[in-house]
């Protein structure tokens, strides 16, 4: 196998492999653009890449990524870590090997998942209440990350709940109004 794919705490598989490890952070185009030309020499020895935080690359990054990992050389092998495997694009994670260990995301009172999930069950109206609530970004910013993992651990068949939730949360870190982002994420996201 040329890639894998690792959702949770990844140091220990890492250091598993033998070789030069290289790491690499993917969040766009650019990014992409720079490990290729990285890649482009030839490898005379064992290579890992390590591409940190995968899931937190955009689409169109990880898109362009996809070549890369469908073309390797001998002796280069890609590590994607990740915590959220929802946020990965289908193509990316079919052509990898996936292991899933111990997530290090963040640990839940049994309060807040029922927040979450009673969240995620409520009617437009309901959400719309609750969000209005939320008025400092980083507040928000927590909320949707909070939502969105708490969406990916209980395995929620909704992604278009956790790709809306991933849509606000960029807006709202690119400085987006947070009423706005807030209940433009209600109304996108409705299951």
């Amino acid at each position: 196998m040329h890639a894998y794919l690792i959702i949770g705490d990844s140091s220990d598989f890492i250091n598993s492999f033998e070789g030069r490890k290289i790491n690499f952070v993917i969040n766009k185009i650019a990014d992409v653009r720079e490990l290729k030309a990285t890649t482009k020499l030839k490898l005379t020895e064992k290579t890992v890449i390590v591409l940190e935080r995968f899931d937190e690359a955009t689409a169109e990054a990880q898109n362009a990524f996809l070549k890369s990992l469908e073309e390797p050389q001998i002796n280069l092998t890609y590590v994607l870590t990740a915590q959220n495997i929802l946020n990965i694009l289908p193509t990316i994670v079919s052509r990898c090997e996936v292991k899933e260990f111990e997530s290090s995301g963040p640990n839940f009172s049994e309060e807040e998942k029922e927040k979450m999930e009673n969240f995620i069950k409520a009617n437009d109206g309901q959400k719309i209440k609750q969000v209005s609530l939320i008025n400092k970004r980083e507040e928000a910013i927590e909320f949707i990350r909070n939502l969105i993992f708490s969406a990916s651990e209980s395995k929620i068949e909704s992604y278009k709940l956790i790709d809306e939730a991933n849509k606000t949360l960029n807006a709202l870190e690119k400085n987006g109004n947070v009423q706005l982002q807030l209940t433009n994420f209600v109304v996108n996201s409705r299951i």
